[in-house]
Formats: structure tokens, sequence, C-alpha cells
């Protein structure tokens, strides 16, 4: 039986605290008008992300390239960030755990134009078991 693909229609980012990596969902880069360029704006009081599309760049902004892989359809969902400072930043905040992958679902906030992403309200999206039982095996596979 083939797999039924399930397109997400509301904008989140994934964060993966394993290999310090930041995924921005395609339904984001959308509502934010398909801009080249993103800039995240942290407020660590309310741990609450901000995300704005910019059509230029500018000091701390990322070029959006969709490079993770493809849906059953082959569509592009999601643009990877790795920025290993700015991950180790959110992570110590958030007092998230390493090997773990977490999942924060945002909404538009068309007055101001930027998606807006509060981060407490993350999930779990899958936990990295460790082999406490020393196999000895490669690494590779």
């Amino acid at each position: 039986m083939k797999p039924t693909f399930i397109a997400e229609t509301r904008p989140y980012l994934r964060f993966d605290t394993k290999y310090k990596r930041l995924y921005i969902s395609r339904t984001t880069i959308d509502i934010l008008g398909k801009k080249p360029y993103v800039q995240f704006l942290w407020n660590e009081k309310t741990h609450t992300l901000l995300v704005a599309g910019l059509d230029v760049k500018v000091r701390d902004s990322f070029a959006v390239e969709f490079t993770s892989t493809p849906n059953a359809s082959g569509i592009w969902n999601e643009c990877m960030f790795y920025k290993k400072a700015f991950m180790d930043a959110i992570i110590l905040r958030m007092k998230w755990d390493i090997g773990v992958s977490y999942k924060v679902f945002g909404h538009f906030a068309p007055g101001i134009g930027m998606a807006v992403f509060k981060l407490d309200g993350a999930t779990v999206i899958s936990e990295e078991v460790e082999d406490v039982g020393g196999s000895g095996g490669s690494d590779n596979g």
C-alpha cells in the first residue's frame, strides 16, 4: 500500500538539536511573500521567535534555499539553515535536550508582516536513542 502524504498548511519551524539545524516550512516562506531572505528576531523574555521575509540581504539575514528532502510529491517543503551559534543560543535558553527534534507551529501577524512562533509551544517530534551497550559498531550504518 502506497503511503498517503498530507501537506502541512500551517507555518512551522523544526529544530534539530543534534545537528544544530533549523528548518523553516514552505508554508512559512509562502506567507512571508516568498522573499529570497529571512531574518530571525528573538525575544528572550517571551520565548518568541519572529521571522521576517526580506527582499535584500541585510546583516544577520539568511538566503532561502530549499535543500532538504522533497516530499512524496517531489515538492521541497522545508528550507534548512545550519547556524550553530544561533541554535546553541536557542537550545540553551529553551533548555532543550540535545539529540531531540522539536516542531513549533506559528501564525502570520499581518500588522507586523512577520510569522510569529512561541517556542514554549514546541512539541518533541523525534528523539535520538543513545546506544549505551557499547556495541562497537560503525557510525556509517
